[in-house]
């Protein structure tokens, strides 16, 4: 692995080396002589949520989790022997990729990527699947979008360096910084580590000249020690930290590793301005990428529980009750925010929708009059905001009541902080597309009728509402409630066809819904780590199918259907043996020519 690593209070800067993972295209990476790559100044990493940060991406490669559900490695490896869904390769000057910024499935993994968290290889606390993948364009650098968010208990996500503090020039302000890179390479070419490694380093160079050019992204770091990047850090990440000696508690990633080099690594940083490269060819602004992925967005996950039938209006308290109205104006309501089971409370005659602020359940009726539930369960009319079409309660720490919001026919935006008085409404803005609004603390959200979500924390004002992404599909209705503390809060939304999700405020949290991936995949002479995948599992034995169904697992499938060799490859195309870690150059050394992957 990479032996130098930094951190940063504000920042990340990526760094991906093409490791033992599921790399590709071996000429994106230096020719590796197995003699240079003793990483002789490494240590064992921490064990630890915010150490726990550096993952495993797939069966080697290296990786940074950087939102709750995002992991950003090396774009070599996810893409080993074919492009991915039909899109360009992520080889560093390759062809450009269609639509940089967004997310795509990731097919090539049936049942998903395994993102695995833990710093014993032996075993890893957390496993998570990535199924979708977000990639700048001409940047050997790639977001892997995770199927649900990794617990802080597990790892904490780290920042990113997107801008070098001050716009100061690159050079100057990296000259004599002495970074960490942390990765799971192993002390030479040959080995796989229990534990994961970290090592130190200084920077070297920026811009760095790789392959014959000059590339305005990438920095060389020279590693303590004759340290250097090898197969396994791909991926990794680059650390640095504002204040010596608080390294553990002010990291920061500045680059991903991208390759090794004889005096250290090759990063990728993530504060890259772009700009145009010494082949005259444009390379991307790797910090605007950075920010715009994980720019905040809904983190939407479905509820196993459905809705009751007919159910017409969802509201939800901050004690965690989920209150339902259905068609014959009964009310239910399921505890722990709709996981429990639904009970059916009474009947509100003529209701037509509900919201809860405070523990208080309001409902409007067919006749717009506004009504809510006492504690001892006696109805009371409150007002009649004859207009309104949607109503939205959320407690207010300034208030001995909760704050009321209306949305009128005409979508303009109404606030009442007089217990839903008639006289105490006052019009604050005009969100015209909102179809449905929901309310916590002093947070108020809009669902448009184009299916956008949207936020307002200035309490209505139009300037103010700024964009989170999608409601999932199908949403019919908005509820928010507040888990007891002022900054937290939960967003749940109703389905057309009964169907609940829950939702939190995350960076990168618009990662799209999953998508079914092809039941069965061909590998043409298949890669793993940038090396052929040897025949054999292990060093001469389980050879054939064993090592196929191995490299079928790796890749995210239940095991391999059909396989064929390519004898004698090794002095030309050294192959990797899956099981035993280990490169084998010798003409004798046999790989597989195809092999067919299928997922139950």
């Amino acid at each position: 692995m990479p032996r130098s690593k930094a951190v940063l209070q504000t920042g990340l800067l990526a760094v991906s080396i093409c490791a033992m993972s599921l790399c590709a295209s071996p000429q994106a990476q230096d020719t590796i002589d197995s003699t240079q790559f003793e990483l002789s100044n490494a240590t064992r990493d921490l064990d630890d949520p915010i150490s726990n940060a550096v993952v495993m991406v797939g069966g080697g490669c290296t990786g940074t989790l950087i939102a709750p559900r995002i992991v950003v490695t090396a774009g070599h490896c996810v893409n080993h022997s074919a492009p991915m869904s039909g899109l360009p390769a992520t080889n560093d000057g390759g062809t450009d990729w269609e639509m940089p910024g967004q997310w795509y499935p990731l097919f090539d993994y049936a049942n998903g990527l395994r993102i695995r968290f833990g710093n014993d290889r032996n075993n890893f606390q957390y496993t998570a699947r990535a199924h979708f993948y977000n990639h700048p364009g001409f940047a050997d650098v790639i977001m892997l979008g995770l199927d649900k968010p990794v617990p802080l208990s597990v790892a904490i996500p780290m920042p990113v360096m997107t801008e070098v503090p001050g716009d100061r020039n690159p050079g100057r302000f990296w000259r004599g910084k002495t970074f960490t890179m942390v990765g799971w390479g192993g002390t030479d070419t040959t080995s796989a580590p229990r534990f994961r490694q970290k090592a130190t380093g200084t920077y070297e160079d920026y811009p760095h000249t790789s392959f014959g050019t000059r590339r305005p992204n990438q920095m060389l770091v020279r590693g303590a020690g004759g340290t250097q990047v090898i197969p396994g850090d791909s991926g990794g990440p680059l650390f640095w930290s504002r204040l010596p000696g608080t390294f553990h508690a002010t990291r920061v990633l500045v680059g991903t590793a991208q390759g090794t080099e004889s005096v250290g690594g090759r990063y990728f940083v993530s504060w890259g301005p772009g700009g145009t490269d010494g082949g005259g060819n444009e390379r991307p602004d790797l910090g605007a990428w950075y920010e715009r992925v994980l720019r905040e967005g809904v983190d939407w996950q479905p509820i196993d529980r459905r809705l009751p039938p007919d159910t017409e209006n969802i509201a939800a308290c901050h004690t965690g009750d989920l209150y339902a109205l259905t068609g014959n104006d009964a009310l239910w309501r399921a505890r722990n925010l709709g996981e429990a089971a639904w009970q059916r409370l009474r009947r509100l005659p003529g209701a037509k929708s509900i919201s809860c602020g405070a523990d208080i359940v309001y409902f409007q009726k067919d006749n717009r009059e506004l009504w809510y539930i006492t504690g001892s369960g006696d109805l009371r009319q409150a007002g009649r905001p004859h207009a309104a079409d949607r109503i939205a309660a959320t407690e207010d720490p300034t208030l001995d009541f909760p704050r009321l919001w209306a949305l009128n026919d005409d979508r303009t935006l109404w606030e009442n902080m007089s217990s839903g008085s008639d006289g105490g409404w006052d019009r604050v803005g005009r969100p015209y597309a909102a179809r449905d609004i929901a309310a916590v603390r002093q947070a108020l959200f809009a669902v448009n009728d184009d299916g956008s979500f949207w936020r307002n924390t200035e309490r209505g004002q139009d300037a103010a509402w700024v964009r989170l992404g999608e409601a999932p599909v199908g949403m019919q209705d908005l509820a928010a409630a507040n888990d007891g503390q002022s900054d937290r809060y939960w967003l749940v939304a109703g389905g057309t066809d009964r169907t609940l999700h829950r939702g939190r405020i995350a960076k990168g949290g618009d990662i799209p819904e999953q998508v079914q991936a092809p039941a069965s995949k061909i590998f043409r002479k298949p890669e793993y780590g940038g090396y052929r995948v040897d025949w054999c599992r292990r060093w001469g034995n389980d050879c054939g199918k064993p090592a196929a169904d191995a490299f079928c697992v790796l890749a995210g499938y239940d095991e391999a259907t059909a396989q064929s060799s390519a004898l004698n490859i090794g002095d030309r195309s050294p192959t990797y043996v899956i099981g035993a870690g280990r490169v084998c150059s010798d003409e004798s050394c046999d790989g597989f020519a195809r092999i067919v992957c299928r997922a139950d």
